[in-house]
């Protein structure tokens, strides 16, 4: 699932349309970008978007 999330993320859609397409509420899509923060180690200030998009 993260994988799927981090594709949707990177494509630079909000949580509300991550949420919708897979059908899991807002809630657990916030949750998933802050695990996967963690995860990556990125602090608050880094846009998990660009990020995404940076590393190939």
């Amino acid at each position: 699932m993260d994988k799927n999330i981090c594709g949707l993320i990177r494509l630079g859609l909000s949580n509300k349309e991550v949420a919708s397409m897979r059908n899991v509420s807002y809630k657990v899509i916030r949750m998933s970008r802050y695990r996967l923060r963690k995860e990556l180690g990125l602090k608050e200030e880094v846009n998990i978007v660009e990020f995404l998009k940076s590393s190939e």
